[in-house]
This record gives C-alpha cells, sequence and structure tokens, in this order.
C-alpha cells in the first residue's frame, strides 16, 4: 500500500468555519472522512465553501469529525445538479495538478460515489490512474428522472445521468473499476459487468443508538405519531403521505404527521396543509441537523413513513430502528432486505395503500413495539466503523 496513494471524493459540500467543516448533512461524507483516518496515502477532496458564524444559522449544520490524521484537498464548492456538472469539470481539471504532484512514483486510485459528475471527468483527466472505486447507494437515473419529471427540460439531467452510469459499467468491463455497492439488490446489477463487486452499508455512526428502555415508543398513545425525514421533492412519495394522512382521519384514526427536511415541494405541502385544515395534525419543521435534536423526533414518534418510488439503501431506516423505531416503507430498492421482518412494507405508495399501512400500524401496537426492538438489535451491521475495515482491506490488496 505504501507505493499507492488514494484520492476519496466526498460530493457533499461542506461549509470551512474557524478551520472546522460543517455539513448540512452526513450523508456520504462521514464514511469517507472515516476511511481517511486510516492510512496517510488516503487524501480526502471535499467541496468546500468558507463562511462565517454569521452568515449560516449554526444549529442547521453537524460538525464533521475531520481531525489532523485526515489529509484534505479543498474544492470550489457548488449548488444543485447542474451547479455539480459545471463546477466539477473545473475542479477536476484543476485536480488533476495536484494528484500528479502528489503522486510521482505511486499507483493513483481514485475513489467516490457513483454515477458522479467528478470521478467521470477525472476518469480522462488523469488516465494514468490503476484504478476507480465507485460507491453506489442507489439507481441515480432512476431517481432522476422522478425528481425532474414535471419539467419540460427534464430528460437533460436524466441524459447526462446515463452517460455518468455508462461510464462505470465500461470500466468495470475494462477491469479499472471496482464497486461497493449498498446493499445486495445494487449489487447483481453491476455483477453482469464484473465480478469485483461488493456490498457493503456503512450509514451511521454508534452514537445515535439508544437502548430500547430509555424510549418513550408507543406507549399508551391515543394517536399515531408519524414521522418523515428528508428531501421534499417527488421521489419521495411525501405528498401522496399528506393526502393518505388526510384520507385516514377522515375515515376517524387520529394521526399526527412531522415532517423533517426542506425542498421543492414545502410550498405545495403546506398549501394542500391550510386548504384541507391540517394546521393541527400535520407539521413541516424544516431541515434538522444529525444530532441530538433530530434523534429526538424519532423518540416521540411511533412510525418514520418512507413511501418512495426509488431508494437504494436509505440511511434514514437504519436511523429509524438505531432508535428503536419501526418502519413504514415502499418495497423498493435494497429496502425489502435491510430489515425484513421489522419492516411494514406498502405495495405500492399509492394514497390507497399507504392508508391501509396507517390504518395497520394504529391497531397493531404491540407488534409495532417488537418490531422496533428487533430492527434495533440488527443495526450494528450498518454502523460505518463495523465497515471500515472490510473496505480498507479491498482496497490495499491492489
Amino acid at each position: 500500500m505504501t507505493n499507492n496513494i488514494y484520492f476519496l471524493y466526498a460530493n457533499h459540500p461542506v461549509i470551512k468555519i474557524d478551520n472546522r467543516y460543517f455539513s448540512y448533512t452526513k450523508n456520504f461524507v462521514d464514511f469517507f472522512i472515516e476511511l481517511s483516518k486510516v492510512s496517510s496515502n488516503y487524501n480526502l477532496i471535499l467541496p468546500c465553501k468558507n463562511s462565517l458564524k454569521s452568515d449560516v444559522n449554526m444549529e442547521d449544520l453537524v460538525l464533521l469529525d475531520v481531525t489532523d490524521r485526515v489529509n484534505i484537498i479543498e474544492v470550489r464548492s457548488y449548488k444543485g445538479h447542474f451547479g455539480a456538472l459545471f463546477t466539477t469539470l473545473i475542479n477536476a481539471y484543476n485536480l488533476k495538478k495536484i494528484i500528479r504532484r502528489k503522486s510521482i512514483r505511486k499507483n493513483i486510485y481514485l475513489a467516490g460515489p457513483g454515477p458522479n459528475s467528478m470521478i467521470f471527468w477525472l476518469t480522462y483527466f488523469v488516465p494514468e490512474y490503476k484504478r476507480v472505486f465507485f460507491f453506489i447507494r442507489g439507481d441515480t437515473v432512476k431517481t432522476v428522472q422522478h425528481m425532474y419529471k414535471n419539467k419540460w427540460w427534464g430528460r437533460v439531467p436524466v441524459f447526462i445521468s446515463s452517460i455518468f452510469q455508462k461510464r462505470i459499467s465500461e470500466l468495470l468491463l475494462q477491469d479499472k473499476a471496482q464497486v461497493f455497492t449498498y446493499g445486495d439488490v445494487l449489487k447483481e446489477k453491476y455483477l453482469k459487468y464484473s465480478e469485483n463487486v461488493f456490498s457493503i452499508a456503512p450509514l451511521i455512526s454508534n452514537d445515535m443508538i439508544i437502548k430500547c428502555e430509555s424510549s418513550d415508543y408507543v406507549e399508551n398513545f391515543d394517536k399515531i405519531r408519524l414521522l418523515f425525514v428528508g428531501r421534499l421533492s417527488a421521489e419521495k412519495g411525501v405528498f401522496e403521505l399528506i393526502e393518505a394522512v388526510n384520507h385516514t382521519m377522515l375515515n376517524g384514526i387520529p394521526i399526527a404527521l412531522t415532517i423533517v427536511g426542506n425542498g421543492v415541494l414545502k410550498d405545495k405541502l403546506e398549501n394542500f396543509i391550510l386548504s384541507n385544515k391540517l394546521e393541527n395534525c400535520i407539521k413541516i419543521v424544516g431541515h434538522i441537523a444529525s444530532g441530538p435534536k433530530l434523534w429526538n423526533f424519532f423518540d416521540k414518534s411511533d412510525v418514520l413513513c418512507v413511501p418512495s418510488y426509488t431508494e437504494g439503501v436509505p440511511r434514514v431506516i437504519v436511523e429509524s430502528f438505531a432508535r428503536c423505531v419501526p418502519v413504514m416503507a415502499t418495497s423498493v430498492g435494497s429496502v425489502p432486505f435491510m430489515f425484513p421482518e421489522d419492516t411494514v412494507f406498502l405495495k405500492n405508495n399509492s394514497i390507497e395503500e399507504i392508508e391501509k399501512g396507517i390504518k395497520w400500524c394504529y391497531k397493531n401496537k404491540d407488534k409495532l413495539k417488537f418490531k422496533g426492538k428487533h430492527g434495533l438489535s440488527l443495526v450494528d451491521s450498518f454502523v460505518i466503523k463495523n465497515n471500515i475495515d472490510f473496505v480498507n482491506k479491498i482496497f490495499i490488496k491492489l
């Protein structure tokens, strides 16, 4: 490994304040930070924006555990998919000089999420690399399709994502890539191109795992307390969820729904809530940074709702079970294989199917409590540190 050098690209933009790194969500960056601590041969590339405390709401941010052991390469930050596309082109061009300077007489390895524009550009700008490691959490093309399906220009980002996706399969066929998928469903998709495909699930840190005895979950509640945590966009099925809540309440079941997150559908959701006089039972609280404040929302809920059209291995499902809270979710992506005995599965995210799921949860409180406890016993396999050794061993074999 001493003759190898690794460049890990965490695609989630971070904010630098007083020489410390913050993010609105941990997402993928926390995993790469921990991996970067393993060896001085690892270099972590971060899209970074310098800021002042006075320019941001510090409560919205989570402090990233970046220590002196992490070799940081800062590149220009960006916003949105199109911002990422053009900014990463510039970043990749500038990075090639840094990579070559750091890699004299060393074997170059690249790593990052996929499909991704930065890794795509780097495979052309730094052609001397030995191999690329892609970390794939879901079906990006399908996700982008849902995100932009109502836009007249929506085919453009789908086409671009497809190009990045095709690059991964090309590199696998050329034996120039290895893939780490989040879950076995995605693994099967890539095995047709190469045997260099591994399944991992580094999603949460140890600090959010609760003892079920410490939770007030499902004890003598009169209403069903639902929670949604995520991006407020079409592919997440959040609008179908509030419509189902409205229908279910009209049928006499008392519900409290808390929605944590921001996104393009926020105004539409708020208008629906107001027009149907649901202000007392549906609350949109906005973005909450990962940490005790967010965990408190889990602890005061009975069921996490994940009515998505498409998913990979959703981090939020593991977070929920880590707080002893069961999950109601559509059977998409790797979701059916994460906690198969402990998730209340929906056949689809139609209003009728979600309503049916809510009613089941309301009428089966004892079963819900058991699902939460049993799911908690399985979360260790999703802890980041428990996946680091495996990934590192694959890296150093080369």
